[in-house]
């Protein structure tokens, strides 16, 4: 409906016929509501649902696609045609859909109303997408699940990041152990986090016990000060120490 001001008004109408006695239609009666918030807030919804920040689906209780944004269109390499109707189970990672599966039934049944998880999924092209969804049910008056709505998260450049930073680390650790030098590292004063294989079996102590008790345990008690003198002026000044000690 245009108003007189010239805005536009959205009206759910709902109309019944009257007959006459010859069973032909002689009048109409019938109702009109202002759902003109409900539109506008539908419209907000659609306009946020198709930002280009995050993936965003509707999804069925028995798996399925029924509306997804184009970001999750970019994110898995389908159109919105063909992801549309299309079983989730048939993108996502084998190893991952048992327990995407677990999750959901969980929620079909009551128990939870969504869940959250880190999952991979399969681009159309074949490569590995890491990603990260949540998900929420929308029930029906009786409590079964209506739709699920599902947010999906590319975390896929920060999944690889972490694995080449945990390769790297590996890495400096074999090296700390393969070098005939005491490797360690602490936290200023007694505690230590680390010392390799050849800093222990110098001392003969477990990396337990020098957690618990201590690395200067393994010092001659006489040189424990020139020790703590020196990191304390290291901490403070120089950032570097040198000692001999037994």
């Amino acid at each position: 409906v245009i108003r007189r001001d010239g805005s536009i008004a959205w009206l759910a109408s709902k109309g019944r016929v009257i007959r006459g006695p010859a069973g032909r239609a002689e009048r109409m009666i019938g109702v009109n509501i202002d759902i003109t918030e409900r539109k506008r807030a539908e419209e907000r919804l659609r306009s946020y649902f198709e930002l280009p920040l995050i993936g965003m689906a509707i999804t069925s209780p028995d798996r399925r696609f029924v509306e997804v944004n184009q970001k999750l269109c970019d994110i898995l390499g389908y159109s919105k045609d063909q992801l549309t109707g299309m079983s989730w189970v048939d993108v996502t990672h084998p190893d991952d859909v048992a327990e995407n599966i677990r999750l959901l039934d969980e929620t079909l049944r009551g128990k939870t109303e969504g869940y959250v998880m880190d999952k991979r999924f399969i681009h159309r092209d074949g490569h590995i997408v890491y990603t990260s969804i949540s998900a929420r049910c929308a029930r029906r008056a009786d409590r079964t699940v209506d739709y699920l709505a599902l947010i999906v998260q590319d975390i896929t450049q920060r999944k690889l990041a972490e694995d080449r930073l945990m390769e790297s680390e590996a890495q400096l650790r074999l090296l700390t152990e393969l070098i005939p030098q005491h490797i360690w590292t602490a936290h200023p004063g007694n505690m230590d986090d680390y010392r390799n294989r050849r800093w222990l079996d110098y001392t003969g102590m477990t990396i337990e016990e020098v957690r618990q008790r201590g690395w200067m345990i393994a010092l001659h008690p006489d040189d424990h000060e020139i020790v703590f003198n020196a990191i304390r002026e290291a901490s403070s000044k120089k950032g570097i120490y040198e000692v001999e000690i037994r």
